[in-house]
C-alpha cells in the first residue's frame, strides 16, 4: 500500500512542467504577538510569562488589559506583580477618578481575588500589593491591606527590611490603623535597623510619624543608625527623616545638629518641596539653627517662583515659628503671594499672614491682599482660619474693616462651630483693633461662659482683658463666671498654673472693669507673693495698679512688689507702667492698714526676713518715687472735653475763680477742675514735660503743676467767694459700669485727693446732661459747693503741713524740677513770642469774663502772675510754710526783671489789668478766637513786663503769632488810650476820656 502511494506521488510530481515560485508570491502572516499577549499567542500562558507581560506594560490601562485576558490563569505571583506595577504608573489627579470609574469592575474582582489569597502570600508580595494599592490610591483595596497587616504578623521575622519599610509606608499613606502591626515592628525590628538602607530608614521614620505612632526608643535606634551614614542619604530622605521626628515630637537634638551641618553645603540639592518640609521640621523641632535657615533663605530666594502655594506657606510659618527674620525672604513671599494670592487655599492664607504677622515683617500689600481675598472668600475659611486670622490682622495693626466686618458676620452664622480657642483668638484681635461692636462681645460672652472651666489660663486672662480693653457691656457677666470658675477649683490648683502675664491681666482687667472680684482677689493674694519674683516690668505694674485701686493690697503682696520694683529699677518701667506705680506708691502712704495676709499666703524668699504680720514699706524708695511722680506729671490731656468746658462756663458765671486742668503736685493727678486754696500764693508752675520725663512722648510740651500753699480756712459764713481747695471732677461715661458705679480708678484717685486735703466735688454727667438750661448748671454747682464742709473729715490730711518731711521734700523738687527749670521753660516762651497755645490749650484758667466782682485767674503764666503777685500785694510777704526754705524759689524771667516804673515812660501794668484788656478785646475785636486770644495775651504779658503802655501801643506792636497787620490794626483801635486797670470796659474808659 505504501508502495502504491508513493508511487502515485511521483507520478503526479513528474506531470507537466515545473513552476519556478516567485519570490512575491504571498505567504500567509506570521505569528507574532498580540495586544496583551507578548509573544506567547496560540499557546497557553504560565505564571513567568504573564508576569513578562505585567513587567512589560506601559500604562495602568495595558495592565487592566492583561488581567481581563489572562485572569482565569493569574497566579498568587501575577496578583503581586499586577498590583505593584499598577502603582507605579502615573495616573494625574484629574484622569485617576476616570481611570477607576471605567475599571471598576476589573479593580474589584483583582481586589476580590487578591483578599481570597492573602493567607498563603510570602512576606515579599505581601509588601508589593500593599505598596502598590496606597500608591494608586484604590480606596476599595483598604480591607484587603488590613487583611496583609493581619497576616503579618503572624511571619514578620520573614520580612526584609525593604518588605517592613514598604508595607508601614503604604499603609500609612492610605491612612489605614494598625497599631497592633506598628507595636511589633516598633519591638521586633529595633535591633535589625543595621539592615535598614537610608531610604528604608527614612520611609520607616515617616510612616511611623504619618501614622501618629509614638515610639520613643524605636526613633532613638533610628536616629543612632542614621547619624554615621547622612551623607549617603539622598536631599528627599534627609528631608523625610527630619520631617518625621518633628511630627511626632521626637527629641533628637544631635541628629538635628548632624543633618543641618550634612545639609547645609547641600542646600542646593533640595527641591521646592524639600527646602519647605527642611524648614518645617526644624520650626517644629524647635531646634536653633540659623545658619541652616539663612542658607536655605538664600537658596529659595530666587526659585520662589517654583513653589506650590502650600510650599510658600510652610516656608513662610517654619520660619516665623523658627524667629529667623529674613527680610529678603519675606519681601520676595510677599511679592509671590500678591500676584498668586488666587491660587492659596484657605489654611494656605491663614498660615502666610500668621507668619508675617508673627514675624513682624512689615509687608502692608500683602495684608491689603489678603484682606480683599479673605473677605471674599470668607465661607471658605475654617473656623480655626478664621481666628487666625483676624488674630494676625490685629498682630500686625493692620487696619481692614471689610475683613472684621466678614468675620464679625461669620461669627453671627457659625457662632456653634466656633471652639474656645478660637473664640478667645477673634475677642482678642477685636480688643487689640478696638472694635466695640456690642452684639459680637455679647454673642462671646454667651458662649464662653457655660465653657469657661475649659479654658486654659492663657484663654482666660487673654478673654479678660479683650472685654476689659473695650469696656463691653457683658464685661461683668464674663468676669462674674471667671471668679466662680477659678475660687471653686482652687482644690485642682488652676491658679498655679498662671504664668505671671496672665495674673496680671487678669487683675488688670477686674480692676478697669470695676468688677467685684474680691474673693478672686483674695485667692490670688495667697500665692502671688511668692511668684512676684518671675514678673516682669509690666507684670508689676499691672499687678501692683489692680490690687491697689480696688483696695485689695495685703501687706505680703506689697513687700514683695516692692522689693521686685526696687530689683528692676526704674528705668525698667515705660511711661503708663510708671504712672501705675506711682498710684501703688500713694496707696503705700494714704491707705495702710490694708487687708489682713490670709494665714495660708505663701511667702517669697525675698525680702528676707518679712513675716506675716510685719508691716509693709510706706513707699517706695525717694529717687524711684520721684521719676514715677514724674510720669504721672507729663501725661496731661490733650484738651477738654465738651462736658469739662461746659461745667467750666458754668462754674465762671458763679463768679469762682479756677484753673482748668491742673495738676496737683505730689499727687499727680491732672484734675479737671481746681479752686485754688489762694490763687495769688499757689501759683500754678509752667513747667516742660522733657524736664522731668526726657523718655516721655509728650517731650517737650509744657503742664502745669500746684501744690497747695497753706491750709484752707472755713469759710463763716459759707460763700461761693470764700471758697477755696476744691477739685471738681467732671466725670464722663468711662468713669462708671454700665449700673453706674464708679469704676476703681477713679473712686482711687478721688480718696487720694481727699485725703491729701482737697474737697472733691464729681460731676456725673447723666446729672448734668438732665440740666438744661445755664440757671439749673450754675443752680447745681452753687448746690454743690455750699454743702461743703471745710472741717476736715476723719482720718484727713492737711495739705501739704500734715504730709512728712520727707514726701514733702520730693513733692517740691518734683514739683517744679527746679527753679532753673522753670526760668528755662518761661524765657524760651516769653523771648520767642510763642502762643501760650503751644501748652497744653486744656491747661488754662477760664477767660469768661468775671461776675459780682470775683476774679477770674488769667492765663497769662507764671510770668504775669508774679506780676500781678508784687504790684498787688506789694512787699508783702508770703505766709511762711513748714520747711520753706527747701522749696526752690521761682525767680521772673529776665524780660520782665523790672516790675516797677522806672521812669515816667514806664506804666506799671499788674496782671489783672493786662488780662482784662485782652479778655475785652476778644469780644470787642471781631475776629479773635480764642486761640489768637492766647497769643495776645501772650504779646501783651510781654510788653506789660518791659513797663510798656498797651494803651498807646503801635500797630506793630500788637503783631504777633496770629495776630496780623489788619487784625492788629483793630485791636490798636479798640486799646487806644487804655489805661493800666482791671475794672471796667474798655467803652466804659473811652466814655470817660470823652466826657472829659
Amino acid at each position: 500500500m505504501n508502495a502504491v502511494l508513493v508511487a502515485v506521488v511521483v507520478l503526479c510530481s513528474s506531470t507537466g512542467p515545473a513552476r519556478s515560485v516567485s519570490p512575491h508570491a504571498r505567504r500567509p502572516p506570521a505569528r507574532g504577538p498580540v495586544p496583551g499577549q507578548g509573544g506567547f499567542a496560540g499557546r497557553p500562558l504560565d505564571g513567568r510569562s504573564i508576569n513578562q507581560l505585567l513587567v512589560s506594560a506601559t500604562s495602568a490601562e495595558s495592565i487592566m488589559r492583561v488581567f481581563i485576558d489572562h485572569r482565569d490563569r493569574f497566579e498568587d505571583v501575577n496578583l503581586s506583580t499586577a498590583w505593584n506595577r499598577l502603582g507605579k504608573q502615573h495616573i494625574i489627579p484629574s484622569d485617576r477618578r476616570v481611570f477607576f470609574h471605567r475599571n471598576e469592575r476589573t479593580l474589584a474582582d483583582m481586589n476580590d481575588r487578591t483578599d481570597r489569597i492573602v493567607h498563603r502570600l510570602a512576606p515579599r508580595n505581601l509588601a508589593g500589593i500593599a505598596h502598590g494599592i496606597a500608591r494608586v490610591g484604590y480606596r476599595a483595596g483598604h480591607r484587603t491591606m488590613l487583611r496583609i497587616a493581619h497576616r503579618a504578623l503572624n511571619c514578620l521575622a520573614d520580612f526584609k527590611a525593604q518588605e517592613i519599610a514598604n508595607l508601614v509606608w503604604a499603609l500609612s499613606k492610605a491612612g489605614l490603623a494598625a497599631p497592633d502591626l506598628f507595636d511589633a515592628v516598633a519591638r521586633e525590628t529595633r535591633h535589625r535597623l543595621h539592615e535598614f538602607k537610608p531610604q528604608e530608614l527614612s520611609n520607616t521614620a515617616w510612616a511611623f510619624s504619618k501614622a501618629g505612632v509614638r515610639a520613643p526608643a524605636f526613633f532613638a535606634a533610628i536616629a543612632a543608625e542614621a547619624i554615621p551614614q547622612l551623607a549617603l542619604f539622598k536631599a528627599q530622605e534627609l528631608a523625610n527623616l527630619v520631617w518625621s521626628f518633628a511630627t511626632v515630637r521626637e527629641p533628637a537634638p544631635r541628629l538635628f545638629e548632624e543633618v543641618a551641618r550634612e545639609a547645609m553645603p547641600r542646600a542646593h540639592e533640595f527641591n521646592s518641596q524639600e527646602l519647605g518640609n527642611f524648614a518645617w521640621a526644624f520650626a517644629k523641632a524647635d531646634h536653633s539653627a540659623h545658619a541652616l535657615f539663612n542658607a536655605l533663605a538664600a537658596e529659595a530666594v530666587p526659585r520662589l517662583h517654583e513653589f506650590k502655594a502650600q510650599e510658600l506657606a510652610n516656608t513662610a510659618w517654619a520660619f516665623a515659628t523658627a524667629g529667623v527674620r529674613h527680610d529678603e525672604l519675606f519681601a520676595a513671599l510677599a511679592r509671590v503671594f500678591v500676584t498668586r494670592v488666587h491660587l492659596f487655599k484657605s489654611q494656605e492664607v491663614s498660615n502666610t499672614i500668621w507668619a508675617f504677622a508673627t514675624a513682624g515683617a512689615d509687608e502692608p500689600e500683602l495684608f491689603y491682599a489678603a484682606a480683599e481675598a479673605v473677605s471674599d472668600r470668607m465661607d471658605e475659611f475654617r473656623t480655626q482660619e478664621i481666628a487666625n486670622t483676624a488674630w494676625a490682622f490685629a498682630t500686625a495693626g493692620i487696619s481692614a474693616p471689610r475683613l472684621f466686618t466678614a468675620v464679625a458676620h461669620e461669627l453671627r452664622e457659625r457662632q456653634g462651630e466656633f471652639n474656645l480657642q478660637e473664640l478667645t483668638n477673634v475677642a482678642w484681635a477685636f480688643a487689640k483693633r478696638n472694635i466695640a461692636t456690642e452684639d459680637i462681645y455679647e454673642l462671646l460672652c454667651d458662649a464662653t461662659c457655660p465653657m469657661v472651666a475649659q479654658l486654659a489660663p492663657q484663654g482666660i486672662a487673654n478673654m479678660a482683658w479683650a472685654f476689659a480693653t473695650v469696656n463691653a457691656p457683658s464685661a461683668h457677666r464674663l468676669l462674674a463666671a471667671i471668679e466662680r470658675t477659678l475660687v471653686e477649683r482652687m482644690s485642682s490648683e488652676l491658679l498655679h498654673e498662671f504664668k505671671a502675664q496672665e495674673i496680671a491681666n487678669l487683675v488688670w482687667a477686674c480692676a478697669t472693669v470695676g468688677s467685684s472680684s474680691e474673693r478672686l482677689f483674695d485667692v490670688l493674694a495667697t500665692f502671688v507673693p511668692a511668684r512676684v519674683a518671675g514678673f516682669e516690668p509690666q507684670d508689676i505694674a499691672n499687678t501692683a495698679w489692680a490690687f491697689s485701686v480696688t483696695q485689695q493690697m495685703r501687706p505680703a503682696l506689697a513687700a514683695a512688689l516692692v522689693a521686685r520694683t526696687i530689683e528692676s529699677g526704674a528705668d525698667a518701667f515705660g511711661l503708663e507702667a510708671s504712672c501705675q506705680l506711682h498710684q501703688f506708691n500713694m496707696a503705700l502712704q494714704l491707705d495702710q492698714p490694708f487687708l489682713p495676709d490670709r494665714v495660708d499666703t505663701v511667702l517669697p524668699a525675698s525680702p528676707a526676713g518679712y513675716r506675716l504680720g510685719d508691716t509693709p514699706p510706706l513707699e517706695l524708695p525717694h529717687e524711684m518715687a520721684s521719676n514715677f511722680l514724674a510720669a504721672m506729671v507729663v501725661q496731661a490731656p490733650a484738651a477738654s472735653s465738651q462736658l469739662h468746658n461746659d461745667v467750666s462756663f458754668a462754674l465762671s458765671q458763679l463768679g469762682v475763680a479756677h484753673v482748668n486742668e491742673l495738676c496737683v503736685a505730689h499727687a499727680g493727678y491732672h484734675c479737671d477742675i481746681a479752686v485754688l486754696p489762694d490763687p495769688a500764693l499757689s501759683m500754678p508752675r509752667v513747667l516742660m514735660a522733657s524736664a522731668l520725663w526726657p523718655r516721655a512722648q509728650t517731650a517737650g510740651a509744657a503742664c502745669r503743676v500746684v501744690e497747695v500753699a497753706r491750709p484752707p480756712s472755713p469759710p463763716s459764713p459759707p460763700a461761693l467767694a470764700a471758697v477755696r481747695s476744691v477739685i471738681i471732677e467732671v466725670n464722663g461715661p468711662w468713669h462708671y459700669t454700665l449700673n453706674r458705679m464708679p469704676r476703681p480708678a477713679s473712686v482711687t484717685k478721688a480718696r487720694h485727693l481727699r485725703k491729701l486735703g482737697w474737697h472733691v466735688i464729681e460731676v456725673p454727667y447723666w446729672d448734668w446732661e438732665q440740666l438744661n438750661t445755664l440757671m439749673g448748671k450754675e443752680a447745681y454747682l452753687r448746690r454743690e459747693l455750699e454743702q461743703i464742709d471745710f472741717a476736715p473729715a476723719a482720718g484727713e490730711r492737711r495739705p501739704p503741713a500734715a504730709t512728712s518731711a520727707r514726701r514733702l521734700n520730693a513733692a517740691r523738687t518734683l514739683d517744679i524740677s527746679g527753679a532753673e527749670n522753670g526760668r528755662t521753660a518761661l524765657r524760651a516762651r516769653t523771648d520767642a513770642r510763642s502762643s501760650p497755645a503751644a501748652l497744653d490749650d486744656a491747661a488754662r484758667p477760664s477767660v469768661q469774663p468775671p461776675r459780682g466782682g470775683i476774679r477770674t485767674l488769667d492765663r497769662s503764666g507764671a510770668a504775669t502772675r508774679r506780676v500781678a503777685l508784687r504790684a498787688r500785694a506789694g512787699a508783702r510777704a508770703a505766709p511762711a510754710m513748714p520747711h520753706d526754705a527747701a522749696r526752690p524759689q521761682m525767680q521772673p524771667p529776665s524780660t520782665g526783671a523790672a516790675l516797677l516804673p522806672t521812669g515816667e515812660a514806664r506804666v506799671a501794668w499788674d496782671g489783672d489789668a493786662v488780662g482784662a484788656l485782652v479778655k475785652r478785646l476778644v469780644v470787642e475785636v471781631r475776629g479773635i478766637s480764642t486761640a489768637k486770644g492766647e497769643s495776645l495775651l501772650a504779646r501783651a504779658t510781654v510788653l506789660a513786663g518791659q513797663g510798656r503802655n498797651l494803651g498807646a501801643l503801635s500797630v506793630a506792636d500788637w503783631q504777633c503769632p496770629g495776630i496780623g497787620e489788619r487784625l492788629a490794626e483793630r485791636v490798636q483801635l479798640a486799646a487806644s488810650g487804655a489805661h493800666p486797670t482791671s475794672s471796667g470796659s474798655l467803652r466804659e474808659e473811652r466814655d470817660e476820656r470823652a466826657g472829659k
